[in-house]
């Protein structure tokens, strides 16, 4: 009976942690990350320098490929700008971020804040911005600019962590508990954040450390709120 119950354990035990492996695998696969870059942190050069580039001169585009873009400083030329910098489009996670903060943006622009995202990719950019950021203004970030600048230089890629980490796959259940889903299209390394933005300089920044790290929502909006106090007389 001893031997019995030790084959029950170990066969329950292997069941367990086959389970658990395919799960991340899985999850790896829905989430576009290619396995063996990610396993072996092969990672490619994000630029020639590690120099931080000026986020009031980085070139955004809109969606249209024959847009020149602008300068990102135009975009908190009159006011605060919240951005968002969006993974990937194709993410259930980065929808189920744009999407929430999206629904404040009635409360965030009452502070004399407007809201924008950026991406890095074109690829569902057009469908990601009808459904899930609510028509607000959407650019397209050719260079990654905006996203060297929360890695400081270089770009914050998903590293080996990411593979077992419990928070991202918490925040994976979360998103598809409601309702949220995703593709496999796209580059999904190379991770997001936050600024908020003003002629002043930065107010808030935020740089993803993993899948589905995003800005605390309450924080944002607190920073939306101290600035429009700033805006009464």
């Amino acid at each position: 009976m001893a031997q019995k119950s030790s084959l029950a354990a170990a066969f329950e035990a292997a069941f367990l942690y086959t389970g658990f492996f395919v799960t991340r695998i899985l999850t790896l696969l829905h989430l576009d990350v290619p396995i063996r870059a990610l396993l072996l942190k092969i990672q490619p050069a994000p630029s020639k320098t590690d120099d931080i580039p000026d986020i009031n001169k980085v070139i955004l585009k809109t969606l249209d490929e024959n847009d020149g873009g602008i300068q990102a400083e135009k975009l908190w030329e009159n006011g605060p700008c919240l951005i968002v910098v969006i993974r990937r489009p194709g993410c259930l996670l980065c929808r189920e971020e744009a999407s929430n903060v999206a629904k404040y943006k009635e409360q965030i622009q009452s502070q004399g804040v407007s809201l924008a995202a950026v991406v890095h990719e074109r690829f569902g950019a057009k469908d990601f911005g009808e459904k899930h950021w609510s028509g607000l203004p959407l650019y397209f970030d050719e260079k990654k600019d905006m996203y060297k600048i929360l890695g400081r230089g270089k770009f914050n890629w998903m590293g080996l962590d990411g593979l077992v980490s419990l928070n991202a796959y918490k925040a994976l259940f979360r998103a598809r508990s409601a309702g949220f889903e995703g593709n496999i299209k796209g580059e999904g390394r190379i991770l997001g954040g936050l600024f908020i933005m003003s002629k002043d300089g930065t107010h808030y920044e935020f740089a993803e450390k993993e899948w589905g790290d995003h800005a605390p929502i309450q924080d944002v909006l607190e920073v939306c709120k101290s600035l429009g106090a700033k805006r009464k007389p």
